[in-house]
C-alpha cells in the first residue's frame, strides 16, 4: 500500500485552506482520480467519495471543454530529448489524454542526442539536455535524468548510474558491481529517482521529480526491465522490479511518477494558454 495513504489531511485542514490552496488540492485529487479511480483518490486524500464525484462533475463541465480546444489544428508538440524509443513510447502513453503530439529529438533534428552528462545533480543533467532542443516558441521540450541512490554507498551510483561499471557495461555488470560493494552492508536502503525538466514555449522551465523507495537485494532476481531492476525491491513488495510485469512496474516506477507530475504541469500550461488566447504552436 502507498505509504502516503497514511498521511491523510483532516477535515479541519481542508477548511483552513484559502481559495487558491483548496483549488490546487481539488485539482490534485481529481488528477489522481483520473489515473487511479475515484475510490482510490478519495482514500488517498481523506475525502468522501461523493465529494470527489461532485468535484469531478464540476471539472468535466469546466476544464475538459477547454482541453478539448487543443485540437489537431493547434495541437501542442512535445519533443523528448532521448534516443530511447521505449522511454518515448511510455511518455506517449502517459500523455495520450492531452491530445498532444509526442516527438523524439531525432524526429525533429534527424540526429541522435549527443550530450555530455557532466552535471553535479540529476536536475543539472536534465536541464542541460534541453539546450540543443528546437525553437522553444514552437514546442514543449522534455528531458530527464534518472539514477539509483544507495544510502550505505553515500548516494552512489547516483548521477553515474548508467556508467557506474563502465560506459558500455551490461545490466548484469552494473548489478554485479553493486552487489559486490554491498557484500558486508547491513543498511540496504535505496531509492530510484527521476528528474524531468520541461521547457515551455514561453521559455519557462519547470522541474518535477518522481521517486520510489526500496532496498537492494542480495542477488539478482528476475529478467524483466533494465539497469538495476533485478536487484531493487520496492518497499511493500516481495519482488524486484525485474520480477514485475512491465505494466505493473510502470504504474509504480519513479519515471512514471515524474511523468505524472509533468502531465500535471502540461495540463496547467494548456489551460492557461487557451484561456489567454496565446498561440501554442508556430502554425
Amino acid at each position: 500500500m502507498d505509504e502516503s495513504v497514511k498521511e491523510l489531511p483532516d477535515k479541519s485542514r481542508l477548511q483552513r485552506m484559502d481559495k487558491a490552496e483548496k483549488s490546487d488540492f481539488k485539482y490534485e485529487v481529481l488528477y489522481f482520480a483520473s489515473r487511479l479511480g475515484i475510490k482510490q483518490a478519495a482514500n488517498k486524500y481523506g475525502v468522501a467519495t461523493c465529494q470527489v464525484k461532485k468535484w469531478q462533475e464540476e471539472y468535466v463541465s469546466d476544464a475538459l471543454p477547454v482541453l478539448k480546444e487543443n485540437t489537431t489544428a493547434n495541437k501542442i508538440k512535445i519533443v523528448v530529448s532521448s534516443n530511447n524509443q521505449n522511454k518515448i513510447r511510455e511518455i506517449k502513453d502517459v500523455f495520450e489524454g492531452l491530445n498532444c503530439e509526442v516527438l523524439s529529438y531525432f524526429d525533429i533534428l534527424k540526429k541522435r542526442v549527443e550530450v555530455v552528462e557532466d552535471g553535479n545533480t540529476f536536475e543539472e543533467n536534465a536541464v542541460k539536455k534541453l539546450i540543443n532542443l528546437p525553437d522553444p516558441e514552437s514546442y514543449i521540450c522534455l528531458a530527464d535524468d534518472s539514477g539509483l541512490k544507495i544510502e550505505s554507498l553515500n548516494g552512489a551510483p547516483g548521477i553515474n548510474s548508467a556508467r557506474y561499471a563502465g560506459a558500455k557495461a551490461t545490466k548484469k555488470q552494473l548489478c554485479e558491481k553493486i552487489l559486490l560493494e554491498m557484500t558486508d552492508k547491513k543498511n540496504r536502503a535505496a531509492c530510484f529517482i527521476t528528474v524531468i525538466a520541461l521547457r515551455f514555449p514561453d521559455t519557462t522551465i519547470k522541474i518535477v521529480t518522481g521517486q520510489i523507495e526500496g532496498e537492494i537485494t542480495k542477488e539478482m532476481r528476475g529478467s524483466n526491465g533494465f539497469g538495476y531492476d533485478s536487484i531493487f525491491k520496492p518497499d511493500g513488495y516481495g519482488v524486484t522490479l525485474a520480477e514485475m510485469s512491465a505494466e505493473h512496474k510502470n504504474k509504480i516506477s519513479h519515471r512514471y511518477k515524474a511523468l505524472m507530475e509533468a502531465d500535471h504541469e502540461i495540463v496547467k500550461f494548456i489551460k492557461n494558454s487557451l484561456v489567454d488566447n496565446e498561440p501554442l504552436t508556430d502554425a
